[in-house]
């Protein structure tokens, strides 16, 4: 094999590389051990009082029914228990539920792991009540990602909604990055939307406080649901009207914030072919000109 012939053949292996990167961006992330992560909180629930949350967690955001404790040995896992005992287990299964209902439909939904933790103290401060139960997660450092309310912002209105996209397109990086974003809200219209629509207001699926992580190389991964509903209608609110947007409104929503990537981040690329394939023919061509 000749000298050009070996650089030729570094310039298709380099390329492909490059190619498999972009493809694939997930495959280089490194995934949550919650195997190892669950071990650890048997660890420090088995010591006396329990788990000590202060000294356990790097950080314990609190919501409003669950603490969620960023695990100080692994810092890519977090461990989401329940504030009080009171229908904690059943609170849980519930959203364990949704969480498997989102990724059976080939949504993007946090990482998860399916097995609840029992005898935890409770995420009350000051609580003392071990009879809690949790579950473990990815947890999604500053640098890859920040949640944001869809459902708040859908609710607020259309100029709620462009500050949001504003906000997302600015923050990701790139016009591939806001690309995925846009394929995975499409996702959520299409498995929101009826496949026929039909004379009856039925059908629709609905996604209740819809939130979740913008992340920064690129799309919208679903966290924190609160319920996920078959077959409701387009005036269904999920719970407080004077909260939650209707399944129309969110749908139309989250179509304005798609065509708005869209508008800004597909200009250039010929049609059907994504931002990543230029990018990567653009290098190819590139090192196959220095070759020669």
């Amino acid at each position: 094999m000749n000298g050009v012939s070996v650089q030729m053949l570094s310039v298709v292996v380099l390329a492909a590389v490059i190619l498999a990167v972009e493809q694939f961006p997930t495959v280089a992330g490194r995934k949550p051990d919650f195997k190892a992560a669950l071990k650890m909180v048997n660890e420090a629930k088995n010591q006396s009082g329990n788990i000590n949350y202060t000294s356990f967690c790097s950080k314990t955001p609190q919501g409003s029914s669950k603490l969620g404790c960023q695990i100080k040995a692994m810092d890519d896992v977090g461990l989401l228990v329940c504030l009080e005992a009171v229908v904690c287990e059943a609170k849980l299964q519930s959203e364990l539920s949704d969480l498997k209902t989102i990724r059976d439909a080939n949504l993007k939904v946090l990482e998860y792991d399916d097995e609840i933790i029992d005898k935890l103290k409770c995420g009350a401060r000051g609580s003392k009540d071990v009879n809690c139960y949790g579950f473990l997660e990815k947890w999604i450092q500053d640098d890859d990602g920040k949640i944001r309310s869809l459902r708040s912002s859908i609710f607020s209105g259309n100029k709620s909604i462009e500050v949001l996209t504003d906000w997302v397109i600015q923050y990701q990086a790139g016009k591939a990055a806001c690309l995925e974003t846009s394929s995975d809200l499409k996702a959520i219209q299409k498995f929101m939307t009826p496949i026929s629509m039909g004379r009856r207001d039925d059908g629709y699926n609905r996604i209740c406080d819809l939130q979740g992580f913008f992340m920064k190389a690129g799309g919208f991964v679903i966290s924190d649901p609160d319920g996920v509903l078959k077959n409701t209608t387009s005036s269904n609110t999920c719970h407080d009207k004077n909260v939650f947007p209707t399944t129309k409104k969110v749908i139309e929503g989250l179509k304005q914030m798609s065509d708005k990537f869209d508008r800004h981040c597909s200009g250039g690329a010929p049609a059907g072919l994504p931002k990543n394939h230029l990018t990567f023919f653009s290098m190819f061509f590139l090192l196959v000109l220095k070759v020669m």
